[in-house]
């Protein structure tokens, strides 16, 4: 006895839907392990000379360098986010912080300068002996001065807040004494 062979059914049939979250899609649009996954449904990254999404205020005392070598070593590089790094440092020794910065992270590392405008999948580090604040996308210098406790990562955070409003990030790895509560 023969089977009767019933019609096959096209792909592109009405009667076959089209989900495009299937888990082929979504595996195909996921990002790879490692890799960060694009925020609020943006999936465009901006281009060289455009505004970040995002501009990541990050502080730590002296002993946060594990923290930023973890958090860097497991962030893409095109994020379309930049990060300024504010870390307690040595204010009469000159900085090695953004040679070994630039060891943790595919992204540009550029040790602060006044006036540096801040652009989207680079790293910026404060310099020795400064206090940072961002300014219509920005970066000012002041020198540090003498007047303690020194609070450079709650003045990075506050001026991040005022300028970006809800495209400002703080995060803070660690801190000496209260700096960076006040900012968060």
């Amino acid at each position: 006895m023969a089977r009767k062979k019933e019609p096959s059914k096209s792909l592109d049939s009405p009667k076959t839907p089209k989900s495009p979250k299937s888990p082929a899609a979504r595996r195909k649009n996921a990002s790879p392990p490692g890799e960060t996954p694009n925020l609020k449904n943006n999936n465009e990254v901006p281009k060289l000379g455009e505004k970040p999404r995002f501009i990541v205020g990050i502080g730590a005392s002296a002993g946060g360098f594990d923290a930023y070598s973890q958090f860097f070593a497991h962030l893409s590089a095109d994020t379309g986010m930049a990060f300024v790094v504010v870390q307690h440092l040595d204010p009469v020794h000159e900085s090695i912080l953004p040679e070994l910065m630039a060891k943790m992270t595919r992204m540009p590392v550029r040790q602060v300068t006044e006036g540096m405008p801040i652009k989207p999948n680079e790293v910026y580090v404060i310099s020795p002996n400064t206090v940072i604040a961002v300014s219509k996308g920005v970066i000012k210098i002041t020198a540090r001065g003498d007047k303690r406790p020194f609070m450079t990562i709650d003045h990075l955070l506050r001026s991040l807040a005022d300028d970006q409003k809800d495209h400002a990030v703080g995060i803070i790895f660690s801190g000496t004494s209260s700096d960076g509560a006040l900012g968060i």
